[in-house]
């Protein structure tokens, strides 16, 4: 019952207990125990009756005032706590968002048929377009026309494995080939429904053509070894073979898959091990070059052979 109701029906029995049994049941409350009037006048006792029920509106207004303004405080404390929950959530999302934007990767969100709808300001400085041009893409749209079948399959496996990670090759809007390596996942809602896939990639552009330069730089080095008559070799710091070129291999007698990662001791004439490590040590200390030593060698077969050396 509400308490302004309940308010009411007090002062009500209150003010039924001060009038005597009689004038309480009579059709009047103005006659009493001997049927007369307790007022001089009726004018008097209606007086009395509107100031009772002015005094008791007067009560349920206090009453209903006091209950609404309590209700009032409840609901501006409840706002003021829900406002400021949402500003702390609009405090941790535009930290996050600038966190996202001060990245070198690209951090994005694109639906389970490609189109983007999210992504950080490195997607758009690498593929040189505009967010709202971006917004209107799909993943296909930046993909070399040979590739571009290869976007459903990435696609496919995704949906099927719920994470995907490679190499992906993109032009921007200025034409230049970007190639990148991604790592993505799917986005489950509520556990169970996948609702898109987020992703983060790496501009490996300039490590790729290095990596490729050097590959190709590192064969023809080889190629160049293998050809020259003298024998070349290659030690680690622990003394152990990291390439021996192909006249080495064959003034010795050995294949390379016998002789990889073996220790240059056990191929030294016993008599010349410790001469050939302190001219290594040598070297290794002072960074100068030995540009001639003699030693012997051992071998496949056990013979020995005569070899003058350089160490740098």
């Amino acid at each position: 019952m509400p308490a302004t109701v309940k308010y009411t029906i007090f002062l009500i029995q209150a003010l039924l207990v001060i009038l005597p049994p009689r004038a309480v049941n009579a059709q009047t409350p103005f006659i009493n125990d001997a049927g007369r009037w307790i007022f001089q006048s009726r004018t008097a006792g209606w007086l009395c009756l509107a100031s009772a029920v002015l005094i008791i509106l007067l009560a349920a207004g206090m009453a209903a005032f006091f209950v609404q303004s309590r209700r009032a405080r409840k609901l501006k404390a409840e706002v003021k706590r829900h406002r400021q929950v949402a500003y702390e959530a609009l405090k941790r999302q535009q930290a996050l968002a600038d966190t996202l934007n001060h990245l070198n990767d690209f951090v994005y969100y694109h639906d389970l048929a490609g189109n983007f709808y999210e992504f950080n300001i490195a997607v758009e400085r690498i593929a040189d377009y505009s967010e709202t041009e971006l917004r209107q893409m799909n993943i296909k749209d930046l993909v070399p026309d040979p590739y571009k079948r290869e976007v459903d399959d990435y696609l496919e496996r995704i949906r099927k494995t719920g994470k995907e990670r490679g190499y992906m090759r993109i032009v921007n809007k200025k034409g230049r080939q970007v190639i990148l390596e991604y790592n993505t996942s799917v986005i489950y809602e509520d556990g169970t429904r996948a609702a898109g896939i987020r992703g983060i990639a790496r501009d490996i552009t300039e490590q790729h053509y290095t990596s490729q330069a050097l590959k190709k730089s590192e064969k023809k080095y080889r190629t160049i070894l293998n050809t020259i008559e003298d024998g070349y070799y290659e030690v680690d710091l622990t003394g152990h073979y990291q390439l021996l070129n192909r006249s080495a291999l064959v003034l010795l007698g050995y294949d390379w898959e016998e002789l990889k990662d073996r220790h240059y001791k056990k191929l030294i004439a016993p008599e010349d091990v410790h001469t050939v490590f302190e001219t290594f040590n040598y070297v290794f200390r002072t960074h100068k070059p030995v540009k001639t030593f003699n030693w012997r060698a051992i071998r496949k077969d056990g013979s020995l052979c005569h070899l003058e050396t350089s160490v740098s």
